[in-house]
């Protein structure tokens, strides 16, 4: 194993523990201080939690919120084909020819990537127009979804975007391992042919060698 896979693997583990934190853990934004949000001013990606203690949480509804469903939505794909990915490697441990499956589980986890970009994209966009539409004193909705709640990203927002480039470092650095353990595999594999080559130029060169002559 090089220290390239190595290192894809390390960080692969790494993503796969942050994406399980970012997921249920609070805040992703912080609502400010007012009279009308001193009850829920902590927000996930699954519940509303109070201020500071992380207590009383209630669970946010698929339709209360569209920056929290759009972005716990991309979320669980990502979920899946991270899960698909970590299939993969329990397979390659077994198998003695890993190179083909170190590779898809390097691009499962960019393609897992992609989706958790495209997730904090979509979070950091409907919330600024979300503060937009605050400052200019409209509380505004899409398609029946309430955005009424003023942005303030909270830690958990940015170990998300971090999450994203984690998977994304993860499936490049393997998908060169698998590259170079692919060529490893096919060096080796042709290797004895290569030897078994030389030994018959060998042989047929001593087989045409003519004995010296003897004159006396």
């Amino acid at each position: 194993m090089g220290a390239c896979e190595v290192f894809g693997l390390l960080m692969s583990f790494a993503s796969t523990g942050l994406l399980v934190v970012v997921q249920y853990v609070a805040p992703w934004k912080y609502i400010p201080f007012s009279l009308s949000s001193l009850t829920n001013p902590l927000v996930g990606l699954w519940r509303d939690c109070t201020y500071v203690t992380n207590s009383d949480c209630q669970f946010i509804g698929w339709f209360d919120e569209l920056d929290v469903t759009v972005t716990r939505g991309c979320f669980i794909a990502a979920d899946v084909f991270n899960g698909i990915s970590i299939i993969l490697l329990l397979i390659a441990i077994c198998v003695e020819d890993r190179s083909g499956l170190i590779i898809a589980k390097g691009a499962f986890d960019i393609v897992a990537s992609i989706i958790l970009i495209g997730a904090c994209g979509a979070f950091t966009g409907l919330n600024l127009y979300n503060d937009i539409q605050s400052v200019l004193t409209f509380a505004g909705s899409i398609a029946g979804f309430s955005q009424t709640r003023a942005v303030a990203f909270g830690f958990v927002f940015y170990m998300g975007w971090g999450c994203a480039g984690l998977f994304m470092l993860s499936g490049i650095f393997l998908v060169v391992a698998g590259n170079q353990r692919k060529n490893d595999e096919q060096r080796a594999a042709n290797m004895p042919m290569m030897i078994m080559q030389q030994q018959q130029m060998v042989n047929t060169v001593s087989r045409n060698q003519v004995a010296p002559t003897v004159y006396g």
